[in-house]
């Protein structure tokens, strides 16, 4: 199991490549790539829409007779027969089918673990709270899942469920491709810590099932581009526009306190860093409220 850096070769994957061409939205928010305050005050009503704003962006680029949704609470079927695929339901699938760069960073491959791939642990009818985002090709049959992962997919009781979603994804002939946003409950287990990133994804190819590729996304550098695979064909998924798309439309700004830093969890230097962000952002007249300083001791 080894870990390729950006200067590597190896990083010139062509399968996640920059090549749709598409206006892009001014930079809403004090951060370059994803805003923590976003991940540790509102994600919970920001992940279904990240889920929505990736099947936007994602749609126009399908091929002919493909098709893709976003839904929540997906409840997992039946395998279809013969083991190619399976069938989905869902307390709501919403009925908007919706139609809407950075160089390569940290690359690893792992090995997926026996007992992800075992089908024995599937729970039949889970009701769980899941945003997928589904691809499915000419005749229904699913072809490509994203999981928008959130804290509740990372806890121990959350990730025994959402386990058993993946066992039964990976047993089928779609691709699966996971993005984690969030930091609460740290990585997936086959996450490789030598990535070194705040945020991450992996994808699991159906041809080759025994390793996951990752990509690390950093908290000071824009969201990646990613190649999201469309069975013998690629689409690209620009994170970071999708992100700053919700950002914008749902106006965050004024939902957040953006003096509230010790909510974000960040390393010291991280935190000295987005004060810095902050300050730059107010600055060009995006909030007039100075950010709060620490206060000084009084003296002796």
């Amino acid at each position: 199991m080894g870990t390729t850096r950006p200067s590597d070769p190896a990083c010139k994957n062509p399968d996640w490549s920059v090549g749709y061409d598409y206006p892009k939205t001014k930079q809403p928010h004090p951060f370059p790539g994803m805003d923590p305050f976003v991940e540790s005050m509102k994600w919970e009503t920001t992940h279904h829409a990240m889920a929505e704003g990736i099947a936007e962006f994602i749609s126009p680029q399908l091929p002919d007779g493909f098709v893709i949704s976003s839904e929540d609470s997906v409840t997992l079927l039946t395998p279809t027969e013969g083991g190619g695929g399976f069938r989905v339901g869902s307390r709501r699938a919403p009925d908007n089918y919706i139609s809407t760069t950075q160089p390569e960073s940290s690359v690893a491959m792992m090995t997926v673990p026996d007992d992800i791939l075992a089908p024995d642990s599937v729970v039949e009818n889970d009701q769980s709270p899941f945003f997928s985002v589904i691809i499915r090709g000419k005749e229904g049959e699913i072809v490509t899942w994203i999981e928008l992962l959130s804290p509740g997919n990372k806890d121990p009781n959350g990730f025994k469920v959402y386990q058993a979603k993946r066992s039964r994804i990976l047993s089928s002939n779609a691709a699966l491709l996971e993005i984690d946003l969030t930091s609460e409950h740290g990585p997936l287990p086959e996450h490789d810590p030598g990535l070194g990133t705040r945020y991450y994804a992996m994808l699991n190819k159906p041809d080759d099932r025994s390793r996951f590729l990752q990509y690390g996304i950093p908290l000071r550098r824009p969201m990646r581009t990613l190649k999201v695979p469309v069975t013998n064909a690629t689409v690209d998924l620009d994170l970071q526009e999708v992100f700053n798309r919700i950002y914008a439309r749902r106006q965050l700004e004024k939902s957040l306190d953006y003096n509230d830093i010790k909510k974000c969890h960040l390393e010291p230097t991280d935190e000295i860093w987005a004060h810095q962000c902050i300050e730059t952002w107010r600055s060009a007249g995006n909030r007039d409220m100075p950010l709060r300083q620490p206060r000084k001791p009084n003296p002796p």
